[in-house]
């Protein structure tokens, strides 16, 4: 079972993550990037916290996602990545395509950076 909350704060399109993300529940991901592509997003964030458990398909899912929104030249982050999933984030090329922050803080803090360079 995955749950999805979003919030659109400060220029940043926040997905956070509950349960497990899998094969079964792919859909969900599909409506948010919708919503992405639609409203044209730039900053789109995933929150990890929560996640208890993701399988190969979970991050092949959010791999995915992240090449079907780079169109719109979207920037892509993770953040608090829980101990539950670290080592099979970490060992996945997922990072290669995200920008890893602790925090939401931290990402607004720099996409801050990125709009005043």
């Amino acid at each position: 079972m995955l749950d999805v909350n979003f919030e659109f704060r400060h220029g940043v399109f926040f997905v956070r993550l509950y349960g497990h993300l899998t094969s079964s529940n792919k859909n969900k991901l599909d409506e948010i990037k919708d919503i992405v592509i639609k409203n044209g997003i730039k900053f789109i964030a995933f929150n990890l916290e929560n996640l208890d458990y993701i399988d190969e398909f979970g991050i092949d899912v959010l791999n995915r996602f992240y090449n079907e929104t780079k169109m719109k030249n979207s920037k892509m982050f993770i953040c608090n990545i829980n101990k539950r999933i670290k080592y099979k984030i970490n060992n996945s090329n997922i990072t290669s395509y995200y920008r890893k922050e602790d925090n939401e803080l931290s990402i607004m803090h720099n996409i801050d950076i990125i709009y005043n360079e």
